[in-house]
C-alpha cells in the first residue's frame, strides 16, 4: 500500500472536515508561521491540529500539497461550497422582482441546456476593408 506522498491532493483532503479545511488555507498563507497561528486564526485550540495528525490525517503531507498547487485548495473548497452557491441562486426564483425572476431562471437553464445560438449578421458597405478576424491571437484575415 502506498504512502500519504503517493495519492493525489484530491485523496488526501476528501476526509477533512470546513474546520480542517480552514486550518490548511490559513497555514500554507504567506504570513502564517506555525500550526499555533492558524489554529488561532481559525478559531481552534492550538493542540488540535496534533490530535488530527495523531488520528491520522496527513496534515504536514496535506500543507506541502497545498503550498505546492494552492489552485487545488481554492477548487476543494469551491467545490464544497457549489451546493450553497446554487441554493443562492436557485432562491432568485422565488423573488418578487419579476426581472431577477427571469434572469436566474435563464442563467440556470443556461448553464443545463447551453446558451441559443446567436446568428451574426454583416450588413456593412461591400466596397469597404475586410472584416478582420482574430481566433486565439492567431490572425485569419489572410484566409477571408
Amino acid at each position: 500500500m502506498g504512502t500519504d506522498r503517493d495519492k493525489t491532493f484530491e485523496e488526501l483532503i476528501t476526509g477533512l472536515n470546513p474546520l480542517q479545511l480552514a486550518w490548511v488555507r490559513r497555514r500554507i498563507a504567506a504570513e502564517t508561521k506555525s500550526d499555533r497561528q492558524a489554529s488561532r486564526e481559525v478559531g481552534i485550540d492550538k493542540d488540535s491540529p496534533g490530535r488530527w495528525k495523531a488520528d491520522g490525517i496527513p496534515l504536514d503531507e496535506i500543507v506541502e500539497a497545498a503550498r505546492r498547487d494552492s489552485i487545488l485548495l481554492v477548487r476543494e473548497q469551491m467545490k464544497r461550497d457549489a451546493n450553497e452557491a446554487y441554493e443562492v441562486k436557485r432562491s432568485g426564483l422565488h423573488s418578487k422582482d419579476e426581472h431577477i425572476r427571469q434572469s436566474v431562471s435563464s442563467e440556470i437553464l443556461d448553464r443545463i441546456l447551453g446558451k441559443v445560438a446567436q446568428t451574426v449578421r454583416h450588413t456593412g458597405d461591400e466596397q469597404g476593408p475586410p472584416i478582420r478576424i482574430v481566433v486565439a491571437g492567431i490572425d485569419l484575415s489572410d484566409d477571408v
